[in-house]
């Protein structure tokens, strides 16, 4: 099994006017839950196809949202990630 690195992001100090404050809060919120509702797809196929139970579904659920994070700190962008799958297995991620 390969360990992976999570690499911490720089902190950069940013200045915002309050309503870029509220403008990025709801970003935040709708984000999140996106990220809820579409890991909903992925959690019903791991258990009716391959019988994961809570705890496996929550050990995967947890795994997707560090690299969600990831790239939310820019430490990895999307397509470096599919690079990596197609590096590793051949195959590419077309949407």
């Amino acid at each position: 099994m390969k360990k992976q690195v999570y690499h911490k992001a720089k902190a950069k100090q940013v200045y915002m006017t309050q309503s870029q404050v509220t403008r990025a809060l709801i970003q935040k919120e709708i984000t999140e839950k996106s990220m809820i509702m579409l890991l909903g797809i992925p959690l019903i196929v791991l258990r009716d196809k391959y019988s994961f139970g809570k705890k496996r579904l929550e050990l995967f659920t947890e795994e997707v949202l560090k690299q969600v994070k990831c790239v939310e700190n820019n430490v990895v962008t999307l397509e470096e990630l599919h690079e990596v799958i197609k590096k590793e297995t051949g195959m590419e991620i077309k949407i």
